[in-house]
């Protein structure tokens, strides 16, 4: 039985508080402190959660055996809530019942969009969840071969989540003051970058096993070190 890390545990403790705190939209708009801690909130839950799973996965052997059977037990769990929701919310609407089809049914197991609406919004976090762990063993694969690969990775994933949106919104200011049609960034990279949809979680999966070496291993070591 591995040893828990207890940091870790704390974060994701105050991950789930953080969920259940930014889903409370009742207090926005009630006073601008409130309206504030929930912006915070929705930014910093689920990143938490992501960068806890990098720490965790990043940092240990890859049994790739054990890691395809876990992802997909993963897939099959969110394919059977997802049928069993499907299940209880189609029969309350006999228009919307009347369109199932097999089509439509792979495209909403797949997390794509329906015809019929079902309120499974919340289902996007498993779905790059499990988009995450398919990766994992490239992941794995360049950081073994050459950590300074690894942190270019970080670096394209940084910039593909969150420099290219504001690049984009630079240009479209630059834009409109000259006149000249400028070409979007984001859609140069969307062309060359495959995995752009979920290059924000990548992200944070990275980030959160880039802290957890940098600083919670360092430390054990020094510590042991000592001793």
């Amino acid at each position: 039985m591995r040893k828990r890390i207890e940091y870790i545990d704390v974060v994701e403790t105050l991950a789930i508080f953080l969920v259940v705190c930014c889903h409370n939209t009742a207090l926005l708009g009630q006073s601008v402190l409130a309206t504030a801690i929930l912006q915070f909130t929705t930014t910093v839950a689920v990143p938490l959660f992501f960068m806890a799973n990098g720490a965790l996965l990043m940092s240990r052997p890859l049994d790739l055996k054990k890691h395809l059977k876990k992802t997909g037990m993963l897939v099959l769990a969110v394919f059977l809530w997802r049928l069993l929701i499907w299940l209880l919310v189609m029969p309350f609407d006999v228009k919307t019942y009347s369109q199932i089809g097999v089509v439509n049914l792979v495209n909403y197991l797949l997390g794509r969009t329906t015809t019929a609406y079902i309120p499974v919004e919340d289902y996007w976090f498993m779905y790059r969840l499990i988009a995450i762990y398919l990766i994992l063993p490239v992941f794995k694969l360049v950081y073994d071969h050459d950590q300074k690969i690894f942190k270019y990775l970080m670096l394209i994933m940084f910039i593909s989540a969150f420099a290219v949106s504001e690049i984009d919104f630079i240009l479209k200011l630059i834009s409109k003051w000259s006149g000249i049609g400028l070409v979007s960034v984001g859609s140069f990279r969307d062309k060359i970058f495959p995995i752009n949809l979920i290059a924000d979680c990548g992200f944070y999966f990275l980030a959160g096993d880039f802290l957890h070496r940098s600083y919670y291993q360092k430390r054990l070591v020094k510590n042991l070190e000592f001793i």
